[in-house]
């Protein structure tokens, strides 16, 4: 958990001692997601995305087959580093001539 200064604002502190907290210790593994039925997989900031996801095969798969089916892929913050080592299925990488924000239509 990063910025545990910001634990006394009371909205992270509501987060922290109330359902919020509860609720994330429950959420599913990537792997037990059927991650099909969804159009989109984004990315989120912080210090995981950072250190954790680049190398995580699983979610590797995960972006290559979402964006490979024209679904969405979307990162803000650190997360655009997980986007670094994913391969698609023909072998390039999926940021290959990838420099700026990029949308398919």
């Amino acid at each position: 958990m990063d910025a545990l200064n910001l634990a006394n604002d009371p909205e992270n502190l509501k987060f922290l001692t109330g359902k919020g907290w509860e609720d994330m210790q429950k959420a599913a593994k990537i792997s037990e997601v059927n991650v099909h039925i969804y159009d989109a997989v984004f990315i989120p900031g912080g210090l995981a995305p950072m250190v954790d996801m680049p190398e995580n095969s699983e979610l590797k798969k995960v972006i290559a087959e979402v964006y490979e089916r024209n679904g969405l892929v979307g990162a803000v913050c650190h997360g655009p580093v997980s986007l670094l080592n994913v391969q698609l299925s023909d072998g390039t990488y999926l940021v290959n001539g990838k420099t700026q924000l990029q949308q398919k239509v």
